[in-house]
């Protein structure tokens, strides 16, 4: 039997449940909560962590404690739980996002973090500046460069975004944001949400994984001068037409170098696109397809391996976009 109470006014109208007394009110479901709803369920897996399975062939010596921190992976605005089992080598790291109903679930394969004290390998999960994902770093103590590789939340699964980045270890970009670990016994960071270092700060460079926004322009040999703050190299007919993409601000860009692998720089203004050129009576065309889309604001999708940096003095310089995924008009 369904029971239900019912107020009534001295005139006989009955009373808005607005105004009901607390005790009589209908509690809210879980799902009506917004951020406690999240809130609730991180802090039931940090109170529970031995729960859960960190399933891993990583060499793992348990120390029995625990660290978790907030990230911010998918760009929605509900932060990711990073659950981590310390450890003497090899700590492995759950990533916890919420389902449709609101239920937070771990996420595999399981991220590591640590140092192998045989052998010099170290591991790091790093935050995403621009909340599209997270990376796993790997690197050598006895090199200068880590491994960098994206990894995008798809519900249960963790998936690989392209192929790894390399960045120098003594300037690592601002693209890849350190995690700050917290001890479970001390639930005070979901209190405080995502960290501000993890969010994206407004004028740092950034890129957008996986993929590059921005303005697709014309540009002639007679302009560039002014944009680059230097001369043309190989006498260009001022009516050479180069085509970029121009970003709204600086950004980090992961290209491949000849004999280096993937090489990030950060790029104030575009990556090269196409030219039809004219250079000591002969002329050249690459990428005039880009010509449809100038003027528009677009977002193409390409992984590092599509892009190349330029290493002669061709024109408009930057990084070229030799291939790509998808184009996107925004």
């Amino acid at each position: 039997m369904v029971k239900s109470t019912t107020f009534v006014n001295p005139d006989g109208s009955e009373v808005d449940p607005a105004d009901f007394p607390e005790w009589a009110k209908e509690p809210s479901s879980p799902q009506q909560s917004g951020e406690g709803n999240w809130n609730s369920e991180y802090e039931y897996i940090i109170a529970h962590p031995d729960e859960y399975a960190f399933d891993t062939d990583a060499l793992v010596e348990p120390t029995g404690e625990y660290s978790y921190a907030l990230i911010e992976a998918t760009g929605d605005g509900t932060p990711e739980l990073l659950l981590k089992k310390d450890s003497r080598e090899f700590a492995p790291v759950l990533v916890f996002h919420l389902n449709e109903e609101g239920k937070a679930r771990p996420s595999s394969p399981v991220l590591l973090d640590g140092v192998r004290s045989a052998g010099g390998s170290r591991a790091a999960v790093y935050a995403s500046a621009s909340q599209n994902g997270l990376y796993q770093e790997d690197h050598y103590s006895t090199q200068p460069d880590a491994n960098f590789q994206l990894y995008s939340v798809d519900g249960e699964t963790l998936t690989k975004s392209g192929e790894p980045e390399v960045a120098r270890l003594d300037a690592i970009p601002d693209k890849y944001r350190e995690v700050d670990w917290t001890p479970t016994t001390d639930p005070s960071a979901l209190a405080q949400g995502v960290p501000a270092a993890a969010a994206q700060a407004e004028d740092a460079p950034v890129e957008d994984d996986g993929g590059l926004t921005g303005t697709v322009r014309m540009i002639t040999a007679a302009e560039l001068p002014e944009i680059r703050g230097q001369a043309n190299p190989n006498n260009e007919d001022p009516d050479s037409q180069y085509f970029v993409l121009w970003f709204d601000s600086p950004r980090e860009i992961s290209a491949l170098l000849a004999g280096s692998g993937t090489d990030t720089r950060t790029v104030d203004k575009y990556v090269s696109l196409g030219a039809r050129e004219s250079i000591n009576g002969h002329d050249f065309e690459r990428g005039v397809e880009w010509e449809a889309y100038v003027g528009k604001r677009v977002r193409i999708d390409a992984d590092p391996s599509m892009l190349s940096w330029t290493t002669d003095t061709s024109l408009p310089g930057s990084a070229w976009v030799n291939d790509y995924n998808d184009v996107t008009e925004l």
